[in-house]
């Protein structure tokens, strides 16, 4: 019987108890533990039939274990996954950056098909080129520590196989001393 009472200084608890075969190692292998939570035969029972069946499933394959999510989708779960692990500064830089820098960027785009040519593309467009305005490469370097965070997160998750930002380089944040504008005595008066 795979489903039976059993006596306890409590009262009454159901013993669930079956055998099945291991999807993995093809062997014959013994569940028994005590139902916690049910009260009734009919509890345990449906209880059984839960445990029997995903003992008795195999495992997802690699390939159907990686999980489909835009960038958008992929950004949104990871903030919320990850928003305690940071200080509440640093929480509202990383959002900020995310919201208003790389979700309009990489947004529809599957993340695991996120390529290094891609990334290459998105720091050279944000850098500051000629008469155009962009960022510093500083601050570049931001985003790009940001997105190589929430990648590393992501192949953690198995929502991607690499992280592509390891094979982007920084920018270059050297500056000479006269490119600084220092304030004189007067202006800083």
């Amino acid at each position: 019987m795979s489903v039976y009472p059993r006596k306890n200084q409590n009262g009454r608890s159901w013993m669930i108890d079956f055998i099945y075969d291991d999807p993995v190692t093809g062997r014959h292998k013994r569940y028994r533990r005590v139902a916690k939570g049910v009260t009734t035969k009919r509890q345990a029972m449906a209880l059984e039939r839960e445990l029997r069946e995903k003992m008795e499933t195999p495992p997802p394959s690699a390939e159907e274990r990686l999980k489909n999510a835009t960038f958008t989708d992929f950004a949104e779960h990871w903030k919320q996954t990850r928003g305690a692990d940071f200080k509440p500064t640093a929480f509202r830089g990383y959002e900020q950056i995310l919201r208003v820098h790389l979700v309009p960027w990489f947004g529809r785009q599957i993340v695991r098909t996120i390529s290094i040519e891609e990334v290459q593309r998105y720091k050279t467009a944000k850098l500051r080129s000629g008469d155009q305005r962009g960022l510093s490469p500083k601050t570049v370097n931001n985003h790009l520590g940001v997105l190589s965070s929430l990648f590393e997160d992501a192949i953690r998750w198995r929502y991607a196989t690499f992280n592509p930002v390891r094979s982007v380089r920084k920018c270059r944040t050297d500056r000479t001393p006269d490119q600084f504008n220092y304030w004189t005595r007067e202006q800083s008066d």
